[in-house]
């Protein structure tokens, strides 16, 4: 397997994460203009937006198509770490969950990737996960 370096990774989880940022921030304003919601109510639908988009684009799209959109513009693909074949929801959840820990520790979490001899980033360590390059033309996870 070749293992995804940092700076590619970092690079498709910025295009990921203004993405999902754009679509979220879109459909929370619509529905806060349609509704003409209060401050407290805004924030109330800001939470649960965000927490139904991670887990759909970091839990569903990667488990069921092996990558995200960030991702598979650089050819890389999440896999189970021990097999090399597809990851499972549990796998997914703790993951993307597990992305959490990785920021509150001021991104080191994700810095990993530069020091580990398979590049996994402390959230790859939880999940049990590794995230890999593949050529393109090569059949998806």
């Amino acid at each position: 397997m070749k293992f995804a370096g940092f700076w590619i990774r970092l690079s498709a989880h910025l295009i990921d994460f203004i993405l999902w940022n754009a679509l979220e921030y879109g459909l929370e304003s619509g529905v806060t203009r349609v509704f003409q919601l209060s401050g407290v109510a805004e924030q109330v639908v800001a939470v649960i937006f965000s927490l139904v988009f991670v887990y759909g684009y970091y839990v569903e799209i990667p488990m069921r198509r092996g990558t995200t959109f960030g991702k598979q513009i650089f050819g890389i693909y999440v896999v189970d770490q021990k097999t090399g074949e597809n990851f499972n929801r549990k796998q997914a959840t703790v993951r993307a969950a597990s992305y959490l820990l990785s920021y509150a520790l001021i991104g080191c979490g994700f810095l990993m990737v530069l020091f580990h001899p398979h590049k996994l980033a402390l959230h790859d360590v939880i999940a049990g996960t590794a995230s890999i390059r593949k050529k393109k033309g090569a059949p998806s996870v």
